[in-house]
């Protein structure tokens, strides 16, 4: 399929957004106040107000949804158990702009999926808590082994840690941020050693 079919079978979904119905309420419901570059302006500046004043941990938008996770900072031990450690609420957001838009450029499943994988963890860590593998799992009906698949060629393609439990609480066999440093200091060693011998 070509390009243009994506752009007509997904392009439409990037206007359904509260910009999109703040748009439509002030045209139909407050008469001419305007052109519509105008009342699209409007509805921008009271979109950049309430991102001012609503607090963004309890404000869930279109394409987002609360999940539980575990607490970071804890100390993990094979006796714990879930019901042990510490719960946090979170926001996540399962679908963007950017994930439309990149529908409508077609590009690949293994693409996405790595990205929104990418994407939670991060969130879930600027939010205090840590997502597990099998948190992942089960929000993406995707098997454990993919998770860590996507997840380990993205690290080795980036040289960056994807926050997660495994990773922040240092459990099983996940690349730590200390692994991750002596890895880079034994290739830039390596590297130095190859230099000298030119």
């Amino acid at each position: 399929m070509n390009e243009d079919w994506y752009r007509k079978a997904y392009g439409p979904s990037t206007a359904k957004t509260y910009e999109t119905s703040l748009f439509n309420l002030i045209t139909t419901e407050f008469g001419y106040i305007g052109g519509p570059d105008v009342v699209r302006l409007f509805a921008e500046k009271i979109v950049e107000l309430n991102d001012k004043y609503y607090l963004h941990g309890d404000f869930v938008r279109p394409g987002q949804m609360r999940w539980l996770v575990l607490k970071a900072g804890q100390k993990y031990s094979k006796s714990k158990r879930l019901r042990d450690m510490q719960l946090i609420p979170i926001t996540l957001t399962v679908v963007s702009p950017e994930d439309i838009e990149d529908r409508v450029k077609n590009v690949k499943r293994g693409q996405l999926l790595e990205k929104l994988i990418v994407r939670l963890c991060a969130e879930t860590k600027e939010q205090g808590g840590v997502l597990t593998q099998t948190d992942l799992s089960i929000l993406l009906r995707l098997s454990g082994a993919s998770i860590s698949n996507y997840i380990s060629i993205y690290e080795k393609r980036t040289n960056k840690v994807v926050p997660r439990a495994g990773t922040e609480m240092d459990i099983g066999k996940t690349l730590t941020h200390k692994r991750l440093v002596l890895l880079c200091h034994i290739d830039f060693s390596r590297w130095i050693d190859s230099t000298h011998r030119h």
